[in-house]
């Protein structure tokens, strides 16, 4: 709890009452995966047509940013993305309880989930039908993120002062202080692109927009929602937390499913 803040992930907790219950998690998380993609034919269904929602379920489902993180270890990404997309599709359907319980679990599967959720609270925001719900969601998941990373966290970390800045050290090509840090980012973002980029960052962007033939580049209100969250992963010195084949990106896929279906019709 002190390097990665889960408590959603006591939902799984009963299969361990099953008889392989290390083979019923694998199961459970590869099945979440397929989910993710059904729920995101079935968003795209009530908006472009049996074809287009088939593309985009397929998009989805050959998506390496999805599948790949299932092949190992286990992930509270990939569940977070079977109920962000879930999520989506009820509040389509105007189903606001279901969504606002939904988002909580996605809020409670990990500690930068507000990252993802607040932006995407503010995306709904400009949506007039959707402006309040977007506006306590964004709320709520600013202050979780917060309260899970500075208060929650901590508590459960040894009493070392670097401990508490361990991940720090992923961004020290932009400062030494977070001050810094996000000082670099908003007053020189080419120069913080530039020293974060790698070849497989570029790959990956490439991998990961090109299973919907790009078109949530095309939903570009909705895909703002990503930015926050992708750009945190992108900006790290640790390559591989913007890499498809691993499970940072994973939350983000459901909200750029969104927003290629926003973009096919364009």
């Amino acid at each position: 709890l002190g390097d990665h803040f889960s408590p959603s992930l006591v939902l799984l907790a009963p299969l361990e009452w099953l008889p392989f219950p290390l083979d019923a998690l694998l199961i459970s998380q590869a099945a979440a995966a397929a989910l993710t993609a059904w729920n995101l034919y079935k968003l795209a269904l009530l908006t472009l047509g049996g074809r287009g929602a088939f593309l985009i379920g397929l998009g989805a489902l050959l998506q390496p940013a999805l599948f790949c993180p299932t092949l190992f270890d286990i992930h509270p990404e990939v569940y977070m993305a079977a109920a962000l997309s879930r999520a989506l599709l009820e509040l389509e359907r105007n189903r606001l309880g279901l969504a606002a319980l939904l988002l909580t679990i996605v809020l409670g599967g990990k500690e930068d989930a507000g990252l993802l959720l607040g932006p995407l609270g503010l995306v709904l925001m400009l949506e007039p039908r959707r402006r309040l719900f977007g506006l306590l969601l964004a709320v709520v998941s600013f202050i979780w993120s917060g309260l899970a990373i500075a208060v929650f966290m901590p508590m459960f970390r040894p009493p070392v002062q670097s401990a508490a800045w361990f991940y720090l050290g992923r961004y020290a090509h932009l400062g030494s202080s977070v001050r810094e840090i996000v000082r670099t980012v908003l007053l020189h973002p080419l120069h913080a692109i530039y020293v974060s980029l790698g070849l497989w960052k570029v790959v990956t962007a490439l991998v990961v927009l090109g299973a919907w033939m790009f078109a949530p580049l095309l939903g570009f209100r909705r895909l703002l929602a990503v930015l926050p969250i992708a750009g945190a992963h992108f900006l790290s010195s640790r390559e591989w937390q913007f890499h498809f084949a691993y499970q940072y990106l994973v939350p983000a896929i459901p909200v750029l499913g969104w927003a290629a279906i926003a973009g096919a019709p364009k």
